[in-house]
């Protein structure tokens, strides 16, 4: 492993704490083209996911409902989510990776509510490996398909772009110019 392979699994790394989903897919991609191994991405994505949920959850357990009540937007999501922590816990811990837009939130309210540390670890390990596997898996599956698909269209590739930025140069030209006019 080179220096520049480092760089992009921590890349890798710091875009899954930060934005997940849409990177796990992209590194999977990659990954089915050859630009990256599958095995190193599912490995660091997995050590990444651990160590936000982990943070998030102990931000909870520290002071999560402080956190919560600071922040106005957070406040109407905490207040959905303690109801469904109470009512279906074990629901919650297998799926709040796959809910977008809360994956922040839940890992603190959790944190900050009666679920056991013990209990929090085993479906949280058990939720990253279902969302590797899931969303890796699609991302991976849907490169190798796509990629056959490129190839066919290899030849039109360049004409292509350049018709699309046209395209989009017209539309922003037309939405500056002639639409604000009117």
């Amino acid at each position: 492993m080179n220096l520049s392979d480092i760089y992009l699994y921590l890349a890798l790394a710091v875009g899954i704490f930060l934005e997940g989903e849409i990177v796990l897919i992209s590194a999977a991609f990659a990954a089915s083209q050859g630009l990256m191994d599958i095995y190193k991405v599912g490995f660091v994505s997995f050590i990444a996911t651990q160590f936000s949920d982990w943070l998030y959850f102990y931000l909870g357990r520290i002071g999560g409902k402080k956190v919560v009540r600071k922040k106005a937007k957070w406040r109407v999501r905490a207040k959905r989510m303690n109801k469904w922590i109470r009512k279906y816990p074990k629901s919650i811990l297998i799926t709040y990776r796959f809910l977008y837009g809360f994956r922040i939130i839940i890992p603190l309210m959790l944190g900050a509510s009666h679920i056991r540390t013990l209990t929090f670890f085993i479906y949280s390990v058990l939720s990253t490996v279902l969302w590797l596997l899931i969303l890796g898996g699609a991302g991976y599956f849907f490169g190798a398909v796509i990629s056959d698909k490129i190839e066919l269209f290899q030849h039109y590739f360049k004409s292509i772009v350049v018709i699309l930025a046209i395209l989009l140069i017209a539309y922003f030209l037309y939405k500056k110019y002639i639409k604000n006019k009117k």
